[in-house]
């Protein structure tokens, strides 16, 4: 997050996970992003079902006061 907020001056980054995979919520989690919305079944996964994708992100802020 250093190499995006610092070196590529971006505000706020965002980050997404299929919703059958907590294991990647517990890792945005850990590096202090916070869970902003779902896109409900918006991936085609495989060709057999569509899943949803739980979006989180942090702002340049947020970063800075951790």
């Amino acid at each position: 997050m250093r190499y995006g907020f610092e070196v590529l001056r971006l505000h706020p980054i965002h980050s997404g996970h299929f919703s059958h995979n907590p294991a990647s919520a517990q890792i945005l989690q850990k590096i202090g992003m916070v869970y902003e919305f779902c896109r409900r079944q918006s991936i085609d996964f495989n060709g057999v079902d569509y899943v949803d994708i739980v979006d989180y992100g942090i702002l340049k802020n947020d970063w800075q006061a951790n």
